[in-house]
Formats: structure tokens, sequence, C-alpha cells
């Protein structure tokens, strides 16, 4: 996990039936896959869409040492199942786990809810990797880069095995 303080936002949910409280965020953070470092800084996952929108792509082939790269950046903010990961460019949105599928479902972007397939929870992997699992109880599933790719690959929900594909810093 990468941390580039880029300015404070003070965000509001009024109206939208978000359990969330109000939340300062003073610096957004950037996820690698490990599988795709090794020789690309595109291994970065990010929000496909600009406006970000419901059903939006969360993918790998960001690079946000290329300058200011909104679509790269993300903040966090607790929700009643865990946490809710959203782009930094719109918290009203966050990753999810399409259509609470399986293994094999697609992370997209949708509009934060208070429902545990838009919430995650991480776990180490050691070092300074770390796994996204969804916040759901009946399922044991994690974001995985399918294919290890280092970029314009969608990612997926896929059964936690601690692998690169599913390792994050």
């Amino acid at each position: 996990m990468r941390r580039t303080v880029l300015r404070a936002v003070v965000v509001a949910f009024i109206g939208t039936g978000v359990a969330a409280t109000a939340a300062t965020a003073a610096s957004a953070e950037t996820y690698l896959n490990k599988s795709s470092d090794t020789n690309s800084h595109w291994g970065y996952i990010g929000v496909y869409a600009d406006p970000v929108y419901n059903g939006a792509s969360v993918q790998t082939g960001f690079d946000p040492q290329g300058g200011y790269n909104t679509h790269a950046n993300w903040g966090k903010a607790q929700g009643s199942y865990g946490l809710y990961i959203y782009p930094w460019s719109n918290t009203n949105y966050t990753m999810e786990d399409h259509g609470w599928g399986g293994s094999g479902a697609k992370v997209d972007a949708w509009q934060r809810v208070d429902q545990a397939n838009v919430q995650w929870r991480t776990y180490s992997l050691g070092g300074s990797y770390f796994a996204f699992k969804s916040a759901r109880t009946d399922v044991s599933l994690c974001i995985d880069n399918p294919g290890q790719a280092a970029t314009d690959k969608q990612q997926q929900m896929y059964t936690c095995n601690g692998s690169a594909a599913q390792a994050f810093s």
C-alpha cells in the first residue's frame, strides 16, 4: 500500500442510506498487485471510468507514479460489515463483488450501500502484502488478478489462496 497525501476532503452522506459516518480523508492509497509489479508500474488497480458509475470496471493498468492519476487512488471508510474501498475521485462509490457472485464474479464500482458485497476486510499475506477479502460471511472470496496481468485486466473474485494474484501492497 502506497500513500500519497493529496488534500483533505470531508465526505457527508446525508439522505443516502449509507451507514458510514462522515469521514475526513487526508491521503489516498494505491494498490499494486504483486504478480504484475516486477517490471511495470502499470500493475496498480483503478476504476476505468470518468466519471465513476455503477458497473465501472476495477482493473489493472494504472500508473500513479507517472503523475497525479485519480483512477488509481483509493480511500477507506468504515461500514457495518467491513471497509468501503472507494475511488478517490468519487466517495459515493466502492469496489463491489458484482451481483453477490461466486468465484469468477467481476469486481466493479457500485454506489455505496450498507451491504456486505460492497465492503471488504484485509488480511496480511506476510511482508508488505495483503489481500482484500469480501466482507460476506457466506463465502471465502478475495480480489484476484486473473492471469496475473499487468494491464487492462478486470479484477475478479476467487477463492482466497494467498497467491501473488491476490497480493497487494
